[in-house]
């Protein structure tokens, strides 16, 4: 809202929306939108990253903090669930009261310092130390996840809004993918514990950068949407049950987010102790996502352009869901890297691809009774 003049620098041409001759407004789109949205996400890829760090090198966390049992190890990775349900609340309303620009900040900030409060504790191994540090970021969690589809309403055009809220979307699961592959890499848990903080604290600078210079939305609305009055958070929360749509897709969606998160998460004990190494339960976890991204990609263009929300989720949770099957079939024998892979991939590519269609269904379910982040932010602790 501030400081138009350095805005007006930034506005893209060739993205105006000119004004109609009946409602004589004027919306337009600014290049600085796709800025925010890289932030964004920075700060989604070391937010996954942080959250499941550990999963593919179990065995080397226990030895490293001395740790009896596998629970312990899960628990660093498990403590993002707990976290996120009181959490996210105040998330979702941050998100809605005070604006993009705090939620993100306050986000950014929690997550950048869990991740160098977690490398303080290789001075002495102290697993109670990593653990705070888990807890810090997981609180910055929510703030960071409910943002995609908050920034896509007020910054992106109606036609742009899919598209927006799928890059910022799959980037947490982008950076779970880079955990997967590399923590195993890493020579050591020192090693990786600093290598992770880098992109956390980064993230918390640049976010800072950013919104220094522009508010929680631009100077000129890009749509009619964006400059329509929204339901206030706790008035949204007491009605959500009305929309049996959004509750159905609720339902769904939690048992989704609920098998696929528990599948990253666990995904080293699921394949490790049938035989296999850790590098290829990194591999796996990976393959989930990687796989993935194609399908949320494909998912998101066939949405913004057909606006065919319900027909996209039902062809893929049943998709993914016998793949599913077929991963706990062959997961039962030894020697059989390429099925399994196979039946990853695949499912990874039908589930993640309702990640981002199952969030602007939300939207649209709730429209207008319920703010953005407020719709995101439900689907999202359902799961």
């Amino acid at each position: 809202m501030e400081r138009s003049s350095e805005k007006d620098l930034l506005i893209d041409p060739s993205d105006l929306v000119l004004s109609s001759s009946t409602t004589l407004k004027t919306y337009k789109l600014y290049a600085a939108r796709w800025l925010i949205l890289a932030v964004l996400v920075l700060l989604n890829v070391s937010s996954g990253i942080v959250w499941i760090s550990f999963a593919s090198v179990a065995d080397e966390v226990k030895a490293y903090y001395s740790l009896n049992g596998d629970f312990l190890v899960n628990l660093l990775s498990m403590i993002f669930f707990i976290v996120s349900l009181p959490v996210g609340f105040v998330g979702a309303w941050t998100l809605d009261t005070w604006g993009l620009r705090i939620g993100l900040l306050i986000g950014a900030w929690l997550n950048g310092i869990g991740a160098v409060v977690r490398y303080f504790s290789s001075f002495g191994h102290t697993y109670a130390v990593v653990m705070v540090g888990q807890i810090v970021g997981a609180a910055g969690q929510p703030f960071i996840l409910f943002a995609p589809t908050k920034l896509a309403a007020l910054w992106f055009g109606e036609k742009e809004r899919a598209t927006a809220n799928m890059i910022a979307s799959i980037s947490n699961p982008v950076g779970i993918a880079v955990a997967s592959l590399a923590s195993p890499r890493f020579e050591s848990v020192e090693q990786l514990l600093w290598a992770y903080a880098i992109p956390a604290a980064a993230g918390a600078v640049l976010t800072t950068s950013v919104f220094s210079v522009w508010g929680a939305r631009p100077p000129i609305a890009p749509s009619v949407s964006a400059v329509e009055e929204k339901t206030t958070f706790w008035k949204g929360l007491k009605q959500f049950w009305k929309f049996k749509s959004y509750v159905l897709l609720l339902i769904g969606w939690g048992f989704g987010v609920g098998l696929f998160s528990a599948l990253q998460t666990f995904m080293e004990q699921l394949v490790c102790t049938r035989g296999y190494s850790d590098k290829f339960a990194g591999l796996c976890g990976a393959l989930l996502i990687v796989c993935g991204i194609p399908g949320a990609l494909i998912a998101g263009l066939i949405v913004d352009h057909t606006r065919k929300y319900k027909e996209v989720i039902k062809v893929c949770y049943l998709l993914s869901s016998v793949c599913l099957v077929w991963f706990t079939i062959v997961i039962r024998y030894q020697n059989e890297e390429i099925l399994i892979g196979a039946a990853i991939s695949i499912f990874g590519f039908f589930a993640l691809a309702m990640l981002p269609v199952s969030l602007e269904l939300g939207v649209e379910c709730t429209y207008p009774h319920m703010s953005e982040a407020t719709s995101a932010g439900l689907l999202l602790m359902m799961g």
